[in-house]
């Protein structure tokens, strides 16, 4: 929104043009599909989390991305683009915090194949990790209510969402996250999230338990 209360595209236009009627014409690689978050860092960027699966839906083709902003010149400085090795269909990339040195990104899946992702900013390289896993699963027992109602879907389904919420300690050494549907936090050291040697049953036994708390859509 400018200062006289109008509301304008950002960065652009063009970067906001995609729509589902469009689809075909419009690339999803270079053009914002469903933003879902916005988060800076603390060097003049703003980063972008496109999940490219409107409504939680199929996700469109080429559209999973990671967009930065350079904030001095609103422009898009760099797009990382994820595969269908990092964002499956089924999946929805949902938070994103970065280390204190901007090195690295940490993000959750909470689609229907919840994980973490792990990408390595340097190079431009993502790493799917904990897919599957407990941690970032929906619990079974959990009812997620708003204004003390059940949340349920059109057809009365109960909501389930994956790995959502998530949090990194001041120092950077800790990752923390937990599913919306889900009571129990997690954590693990960001040392063994970065650790290209260790493998998946490495990491999950690095993984801890932090605590019980309440469904939640964010930390």
């Amino acid at each position: 929104m400018t200062r006289d209360g109008k509301i304008k595209p950002y960065p652009d236009e063009e970067w906001n043009a995609w729509r589902n009627e469009k689809k075909n014409q419009i690339s999803a690689t270079d053009h914002f599909v469903c933003v879902q978050s916005v988060v800076s860092d603390t060097h003049g960027g703003l980063w972008v989390v496109d999940p490219a699966a409107p409504a939680t839906a199929s996700v469109v083709p080429g559209g999973p991305k990671l967009v930065k902003i350079d904030l001095n010149a609103n422009k898009v400085a760099r797009v990382i683009h994820f595969d269908e090795t990092v964002a499956p269909q089924g999946s929805y990339l949902n938070e994103v915090r970065f280390s204190p040195d901007d090195q690295y990104a940490y993000l959750t899946d909470a689609g229907a194949k919840g994980a973490l992702l792990v990408v390595n900013l340097q190079a431009g390289k993502a790493r799917r990790v904990l897919s599957g896993h407990p941690s970032t699963q929906p619990e079974k027992d959990v009812v997620v209510k708003t204004d003390g109602q059940a949340l349920r879907r059109p057809d009365g389904r109960g909501v389930e969402f994956a790995a959502d919420s998530l949090a990194l300690s001041a120092d950077g050494r800790t990752f923390y996250w937990k599913a919306l549907t889900g009571r129990t936090l997690y954590r693990i050291a960001t040392a063994a999230l970065q650790n290209l040697r260790l493998s998946e049953k490495d990491l999950e036994s690095r993984v801890e338990r932090a605590g019980d708390v309440g469904p939640t859509d964010g930390l």
